[in-house]
């Protein structure tokens, strides 16, 4: 039977695809708010791991703002 709930693999596949771009020497953001799924509990690779192969970790507004000067801006 299948045991790991949906975001956890979500989350695995997320930590793994971030921790590759890394190795191979990408400078790599997380958008925070776009990379949970169902659960915040199954986020933790975001507080825990993530930052490890990171340069930084954002808001969607705040990477929004970046891209697009002036959109996300309250």
């Amino acid at each position: 039977m299948y045991s790991e709930s949906p975001s956890a693999v979500v989350q695995t596949c997320i930590e793994a695809t971030v921790r590759y771009a890394a190795e191979l020497g990408y400078e790599v953001t997380a958008v925070k708010d776009a990379t949970t799924d169902y659960s915040r509990d199954d986020a933790c690779c975001l507080d825990i791991n993530i930052p490890n192969y990171v340069s930084a970790i954002v808001t969607t507004s705040q990477i929004s703002a970046f891209i697009r000067p002036g959109v996300g801006r309250a």
